[in-house]
């Protein structure tokens, strides 16, 4: 079991409370605590589903069982975060149905967290670890993954038209499900982390890609990049956007080598893609325009294009600003569009 906040609808009426700090404007979200779903880590199916009206708490879980074992008497072990906390509830509950689960325990992601002396830690009491053994106690996250993308169509939606669609999502899910088909879901939406927690993923050597505009540029870089358009531009006077430029940033040399340059022309776009040779620096500029509809352009038109690839690269390449800003920066990555 687990909930989710991702997924939410607009408050129709009065604000629902939430937890956490208050916003910085002491303003409250207007929108209600996302779903609480109860899921069977077997099949993957869905067995219960509720809109959390509040934050999510000890009785929105004993809710969400009852409807579980009410539709699953044989259950026997539940899994939940947040079951150090609801243990304490669900014993209490009136339920004669939950004298039947025996076991109960939190997902082995959220366990890593959790005290020596908690009981419901399956890292510590072997009784949990043999019956989770062959249990994917997971499952609740990796719905929850499919689930949140759709979050941007979901969470506009008016609130009668959004509990439809949340509902009709959950059945085409099970629909799959029991159709054997679960390549939605992500297998690996947890067990990298539990990876990265315990050592045995170690996080790779950074590198980022960072694509920077002119806006985000230092100025000098800025002035740069409006000399070479007027150079591109001198050249094709019917040009609309002046170029777009990426290169790979050797991260020991600091070397800026040029991968592509794409320039275009009216309605026209030549591609001028520049590599490296032998691992030296020289440029090998090949360009075809691609215009639309085709037409047959003699060889001789494309010299002044080529001749232009050849000019910028070599002027980007050797600028010491843009050096400068590799070093500073440390990109891995290094994307210039003007």
């Amino acid at each position: 079991m687990d909930g989710h906040e991702k997924v939410s609808c607009k408050c129709s009426g009065h604000r629902a409370k939430h937890a956490g700090r208050k916003r910085k404007d002491g303003t409250i979200k207007k929108r209600m605590n996302g779903w609480f779903m109860a899921i069977d880590p077997r099949t993957g199916i869905v067995l219960s589903v509720r809109e959390m009206q509040a934050p999510e708490n000890n009785q929105i879980a004993v809710d969400v069982l009852k409807d579980v074992v009410n539709l699953s008497p044989q259950t026997d072990c539940v899994v939940d975060d947040r079951m150090c906390s609801s243990l304490k509830k669900m014993s209490r509950s009136s339920t004669e149905s939950f004298k039947g689960i025996k076991y109960w325990a939190i997902d082995e992601f959220h366990a890593h967290g959790h005290a020596a002396n908690c009981p419901c830690n399956p890292l510590v009491h072997k009784k949990l670890a043999r019956r989770l053994s062959k249990t994917n106690t997971s499952v609740a996250e990796q719905s929850f993954a499919w689930f949140r993308g759709y979050a941007s169509s979901l969470n506009t939606m008016a609130r009668e038209t959004h509990l439809f669609y949340v509902l009709d999502y959950v059945q085409r899910h099970d629909d799959l499900m029991r159709a054997s088909q679960d390549s939605h879901l992500n297998p690996f939406s947890t067990k990298r982390k539990i990876g990265l927690a315990v050592g045995a993923v170690k996080k790779p050597a950074s590198k980022k890609y960072v694509c920077r505009y002119p806006s985000q540029l230092p100025a000098d870089v800025v002035k740069l990049l409006e000399g070479l358009t007027a150079k591109v531009i001198s050249i094709c006077p019917g040009i609309h956007s002046a170029f777009h430029f990426e290169a790979l940033v050797d991260p020991v040399t600091k070397a800026v080598m040029p991968v592509e340059l794409n320039l275009r022309i009216g309605g026209a776009e030549c591609p001028c893609c520049v590599e490296a040779v032998s691992g030296v620096f020289l440029p090998l500029a090949a360009a075809d325009l691609a215009l639309v509809p085709p037409v047959l352009t003699p060889r001789a038109k494309h010299l002044p294009l080529i001749k232009l690839a050849f000019t910028v690269e070599k002027e980007i390449r050797i600028t010491a600003s843009v050096i400068n800003l590799v070093r500073s920066t440390r990109l891995g990555y290094l994307g210039i569009i003007c």
